[in-house]
């Protein structure tokens, strides 16, 4: 079991009263985020273009996510002038109750194992009818054309 969800974290970002902005920056985030951990390090550029929103936004949003409590931002450490900033995606506490309710009540509305119908035998295809000498039947495919034996 992985510490990060990513569909919880797209979950919990419908309950929180977030600008429309946001809401794009944040499942932006989402899908460069790791599976596992929920770390990832777009560049705002990046962020920019995934979401059509100019630079200033981005970072406007960006803040707005981290007061929300939905990401945590480091300074990459490395002494790389250009280093991207590190994200983290997090669900906030407050909100985990709920998306644990929300996925029970899921759960009981679906059925518990999907039917599907049967599958039906294969069938082999009729063997071509091949008429022999003195079977008084037209052959399926003329051994010569027609119009071949008038020459």
């Amino acid at each position: 079991m992985s510490a990060y969800d990513g569909y919880a974290f797209r979950r919990a970002i419908r309950y929180t009263e977030l600008s429309t902005g946001a809401v794009a920056v944040a499942h932006d985030l989402a899908t460069y985020a790791d599976n596992d951990t929920g770390k990832c390090f777009p560049t705002q550029e990046q962020l920019v273009q995934g979401t059509g929103l100019s630079i200033r936004s981005v970072r406007r949003v960006l803040a707005e996510l981290k007061e929300a409590g939905l990401i945590h931002v480091e300074k990459n450490k490395a002494r790389d002038f250009n280093a991207n900033s590190i994200y983290w995606c997090r669900i906030p506490i407050g909100l985990q109750p709920k998306l644990k309710a929300e996925a029970k009540q899921r759960a009981k509305s679906m059925p518990a194992t999907p039917v599907a119908p049967p599958i039906p035998p294969l069938q082999e295809p009729p063997a071509p009818a091949v008429a022999g000498p003195g079977s008084g039947s037209q052959p399926a495919f003329p051994v010569v054309p027609a119009w071949r034996k008038e020459q």
